[in-house]
């Protein structure tokens, strides 16, 4: 099979997460060079076994980044369901783009799920509401998930020179540096761990919630999933991983 220099470097950069994966139910992976990453079934078998995954349009305001996320859900192999209301089925892995929260029944829902030990996603969509959803969805953010956010800083305003692009700094599941030139939200939380940095602003944090994990980002990842960033994609699959570990160590404790 002829492979290129990029899709070998690709493939050993993934390596790791798609081993560690299919090693929680034994499943071996298989490869192929479509698109040059692994692509949906490379090891479904060794994730379906732990994890069912929801893919929430709640009021998304961005479609590119509901888009990423549901073609990096089939890429990792991650059976998904997608739906636009909060659902009666169990799921350990939820995924909520770019979501405009300002019904108190999402916010609400969303909190019993992480509670009960779902590890769940959520993308704000603070950066692109008007002042007055912007308030409503932070002040249901802050009393039902307790995060709270300040106003959103306008990212392309400092960015005409190249020492002055963007970037994003993440530091877990894994370490990623994607660039951003749209805007984001700053945040903090009731004892929440930051995990990514927009220059010395948080702009994504992690925190326990009952049984379960809430992953809080005030800068949008979706659209960079879509146009294949290398960067982006690998920190998603490794968030997949650290779901797919909580739910067989849930699954261990039943």
């Amino acid at each position: 099979m002829g492979i290129s220099r990029r899709s070998f470097l690709d493939y050993a950069t993934r390596l790791p997460a798609a081993f560690a994966i299919a090693a929680s139910s034994g499943a071996v992976p298989r490869f192929s060079e479509a698109g040059g990453f692994l692509h949906a079934g490379h090891y479904r078998a060794g994730v379906a076994s732990a994890q069912r995954c929801l893919l929430l349009n709640f009021s998304c305001v961005l479609d590119e980044s509901f888009e990423g996320y549901r073609t990096s859900l089939q890429a990792a192999g991650l059976p998904f369901e997608i739906t636009r209301r909060e659902s009666s089925e169990a799921a350990s892995f939820i995924v909520v783009p770019a979501a405009a929260l300002t019904e108190l029944c999402h916010a609400g829902w969303l909190r019993n799920r992480i509670a009960a030990g779902a590890t769940a996603l959520v993308e704000s969509a603070g950066a692109f509401l008007s002042a007055s959803e912007f308030r409503l969805q932070n002040s249901l953010v802050s009393s039902r998930l307790g995060v709270s956010a300040l106003a959103p800083v306008r990212l392309w305003e400092n960015a005409g020179r190249l020492s002055n692009i963007p970037y994003v700094d993440f530091t877990w599941p894994a370490a990623a540096t994607i660039r951003d030139f749209s805007r984001v939200v700053p945040l903090s939380g009731v004892a929440a761990q930051p995990i990514a940095t927009q220059g010395t602003r948080v702009v994504g944090l992690k925190r326990r919630l009952g049984a379960g994990m809430l992953v809080y980002l005030g800068s949008p990842v979706g659209p960079h999933l879509l146009t294949g960033d290398h960067e982006a994609q690998r920190w998603f699959e490794n968030l997949c991983l650290e779901a797919n570990r909580g739910q067989i160590e849930a699954n261990k404790s039943l």
